[in-house]
């Protein structure tokens, strides 16, 4: 007689996270650095050799900070909720985004507060390099999303489940004013310094939260279009016809 696997439930209500020191594995890509620059290829020696020391300072100012936690989806509508959270996540954007899934998982990375503090003070006395440094900075939380977007997806993998594609706040009709009970959800100022304004700014501003649907099937791929970004039309890369942003 075939043993029929047994599929373990998600843990409904799990804290991950860590503060680890920027590895040169996650060193920013320069075609990337170069776009949020808005810097095509072909640049001058003088700017190569300026990308290329941002580069390596970022690397050296920055800390990985992160955390996560999955919740299980208790109803969609109208609003989605969660059985260990009062947060509720209104819109038809984010209720199209999980409509396969059960859980859940929230989350939060910063290059924590000295990225920015070194970014405004070269504000102050080398703005050339405040760019620059910026743009190094936005290209190395898109990678740090990316490598815990990655370890989720190696968590839900080990427990026969699929991940869908990271959704924030701010995508579609998902409002920015979710930031800050997403951050208490998460206890983040106390686990990795970070907080939101009262304008829904995330303060180090070299952050990004998102959420990620856990799912039984495999979903077909789905790209983060510029049509369901809140700045849509307002950005140069939309106004340029490119999708995948740093959101």
């Amino acid at each position: 007689m075939t043993q029929q696997k047994t599929v373990e439930k998600l843990p409904a209500s799990i804290f991950l996270g860590g503060n680890e020191e920027v590895s040169s594995l996650y060193r920013p890509k320069k075609t990337e650095v170069l776009r949020y620059h808005s810097i095509g290829e072909g640049v001058d020696e003088e700017t190569d050799q300026l990308v290329e020391e941002c580069m390596q300072e970022i690397l050296e100012i920055s800390r990985f900070k992160y955390v996560y936690r999955s919740s299980e989806i208790a109803f969609r509508e109208p609003s989605i909720s969660f059985t260990d959270s009062v947060m509720t996540l209104p819109g038809k954007s984010i209720r199209e985004h999980l409509r396969a899934c059960e859980y859940v998982v929230f989350m939060a990375v910063t290059l924590g507060v000295e990225a920015e503090s070194r970014i405004r003070y070269y504000s102050r006395t080398d703005l050339s390099r405040s760019v620059v440094l910026d743009a190094c900075a936005t290209a190395l939380v898109e990678a740090l999303c990316e490598e815990v977007q990655e370890r989720i997806r190696r968590l839900a993998k080990e427990q026969d489940f699929f991940i869908t594609p990271r959704f924030s706040p701010g995508y579609g009709d998902l409002p920015l004013t979710i930031q800050s009970p997403l951050l208490t959800h998460l206890n983040a100022y106390r686990r990795i310094g970070l907080s939101v304004s009262e304008s829904s700014i995330l303060l180090p501003r070299k952050s990004v939260t998102a959420l990620i649907g856990i799912t039984k099937e495999k979903q077909p791929t789905r790209k983060r279009l510029c049509a369901i970004c809140h700045l849509n039309g307002n950005c140069r890369f939309s106004q340029e016809g490119e999708a995948g942003c740093a959101g």
